[in-house]
């Protein structure tokens, strides 16, 4: 089993930047892994993707260096397994709003005795070919991110930190404004959501959890950095696709 690079930039204190996959076609992720992305997420809570595609979506990464991680859909076990058994080194759960949510995302993605996942013999170990290694090591290397996208969240923020085991906590900025009824991607946060942000990173700071956050841009990006996050999503493949093709054509002078 590969070390978690991501984890140990993390530990190190460094900044990992990564790529958010959401077409189903593994030279998408491919390309994402070429161009020097640190991690790519394959994000199977919206949109159409399958566990299946997302294997081979995962597959298509394999020749780089990016660390797979896969979004699910929800806290549920079922899900949680069958995302680490296609070969993610860790999964984003979403909507974590409570401890219980939390020490059930925490427990799901390891095996006993430290949690309940399901022992199998899929693409992770390699199809089992690597299977005493895999599972020797993989509650160490796989990581467990929270996200803190919901009112609810950040209210109960100094219990779901307080689960041992969360490895990263990741701010949903887009869902979180709108548990507080603002949809708005990108520009000025409205002040109860720049509040809630704050606090959501002075507590990670104070347990020591490491901070990540999907930005829309390279300047987003920045700010955050300045704040303290450490592991940026950038855009999503489609609206990087959408912003280079309008860029193209925009640069181009056609005759009048």
């Amino acid at each position: 089993m590969k070390t978690n690079r991501v984890k140990t930039l993390l530990a190190e204190g460094k900044v990992c930047i990564g790529g958010w996959a959401t077409i189903g076609h593994p030279t998408v992720t491919e390309i994402m892994g070429l161009v020097g992305f640190d991690w790519i997420l394959v994000d199977c809570e919206h949109g159409p993707l399958s566990f299946e595609t997302a294997q081979l979506l995962l597959q298509g990464m394999s020749g780089s260096e990016a660390v797979p991680f896969v979004r699910v859909a929800d806290s549920d076990a079922a899900m949680i397994k069958r995302a680490l058994d296609i070969g993610a080194m860790g999964v984003i759960v979403p909507l974590v709003n409570d401890r219980q949510a939390a020490e059930r995302a925490v427990k799901a993605t390891k095996y006993p005795p430290q949690g309940v996942r399901g022992i199998g013999v899929p693409r992770a170990s390699q199809y089992g070919l690597r299977f005493d290694e895999y599972t020797a090591r993989a509650n160490e290397e796989i990581m467990t991110i929270i996200q803190i996208e919901h009112a609810d969240a950040v209210k109960n923020l100094d219990d779901i930190v307080s689960v041992p085991g969360i490895d990263l906590l990741f701010v949903g900025p887009v869902d979180l404004a709108g548990s507080y009824g603002h949809v708005v991607i990108g520009g000025k946060q409205p002040p109860e959501v720049t509040q809630a942000v704050d606090k959501i990173v002075t507590t990670a700071q104070r347990a020591a959890i490491p901070l990540g956050c999907w930005v829309p841009n390279a300047e987003a990006a920045n700010q955050r950095i300045a704040q303290g996050f450490q592991f940026i999503g950038i855009s999503t493949d489609n609206l990087l696709l959408i912003s280079a093709c309008q860029n193209a054509l925009q640069a181009i002078k056609k005759p009048t």
